[in-house]
């Protein structure tokens, strides 16, 4: 005797949902900055971190961003650095969909003349040119 069976597999999935959100951070260099961010949904949403759009992220290519081990929802930016300044994003993804949530740091503190300079790309190019401006200026009057 021969007995078939047929098996029916239903799958189905929920668009993911914040739980937490992060929140905006002020912190002195030198400090941590701390951000919970959860999301459900089905299958359990994956979370993943971007800074200003995608670029520049210097806190995760110097290994200092990091997830709280007793917390996975905290992740943790160690030693805060003025690079570090700008908008955060908390993006939950699963195959529903995906939603994001941002937050923003604020680090506050002195900075050097060589921080000054890491503000923009374009700075050190202004101070140069300033500066054969003024030299030139200097050789005119000198030589008036």
């Amino acid at each position: 005797m021969i007995t078939l069976f047929s098996s029916f597999l239903c799958f189905f999935s929920v668009f993911p949902s914040f739980t937490n959100i992060p929140n905006n951070v002020t912190v002195k260099t030198g400090q941590d900055a701390k951000f919970l961010c959860n999301a459900q949904g089905y299958p359990q949403p994956y979370l993943s971190w971007s800074k200003d759009g995608g670029k520049n992220f210097p806190a995760a290519q110097d290994r200092r961003f990091q997830v709280n081990p007793d917390n996975l929802n905290e992740f943790i930016i160690r030693n805060v650095t003025w690079q570090d300044r700008g908008t955060y994003f908390c993006n939950a993804t699963n195959i529903a969909g995906s939603i994001i949530s941002n937050a923003t740091v604020n680090v506050m503190g002195t900075l050097n003349l060589c921080q000054i300079f890491w503000l923009s790309r374009d700075s050190l190019w202004m101070l140069l040119l300033y500066i054969r401006y003024v030299t030139f200026i200097w050789i005119v009057i000198f030589l008036l």
